[in-house]
């Protein structure tokens, strides 16, 4: 971990406070969400006190040109991360909602489908199995499933969709 001299913090607060608005209005122009224009100020002050020593405040034009090339690029790699995440959520949900919950559900009806049940999942691929087991045995959300896992919550979605997928097509083939 670094350590800032006192020198080096009084240049970050004066650059930051000389230069916030500035490069919130930069990161604004690319995302339009003010919330998002905030977090890209804080990422690229972040940036900057990396490279602290590079940065003469006297020449502020040299300094302003330096910012809008951070600061735009952290504001596009943001806007890039949010729009993915955006996709795969959206995806997830579309998943998500094809999948009749009820399918897998209403299989368990008595004992003995519950143990054949039980088979079939620990025959599926174990991360799969997992799902099942956390999602049916356990009740747990699929946000909760998701932290467990280390899994974004899209991809938790997903892999709970094929899973039930799998899971049906292993109790099919038993019944006729």
């Amino acid at each position: 971990m670094k350590v800032f001299t006192t020198e080096k913090r009084k240049k970050l607060q004066e650059l930051y406070e000389a230069y916030r608005d500035y490069v919130y209005w930069t990161g604004f122009y690319i995302v339009h969400d003010e919330y998002d224009a905030e977090d890209i100020v804080q990422s690229t002050f972040l940036k900057i006190s990396r490279v602290l020593d590079t940065i003469d405040p006297a020449q502020e034009e040299k300094t302003k040109i330096f910012l809008n090339a951070v600061t735009r690029n952290t504001a596009i790699d943001y806007y890039r991360k949010k729009q993915k995440r955006n996709e795969e959520l959206n995806e997830a949900d579309k998943i998500y909602e094809a999948t009749d919950k009820k399918l897998v559900e209403d299989i368990v009806v008595d004992n003995d489908t519950y143990k054949r049940l039980h088979q079939k999942i620990d025959g599926l691929p174990k991360k799969y199995a997992d799902m099942l087991v956390l999602y049916y045995f356990f009740d747990l959300q699929i946000k909760e499933i998701a932290i467990l896992l280390s899994l974004s919550e899209a991809n938790a979605y997903t892999r709970m969709c094929r899973a039930k997928s799998l899971l049906l097509e292993a109790m099919g083939d038993t019944e006729e």
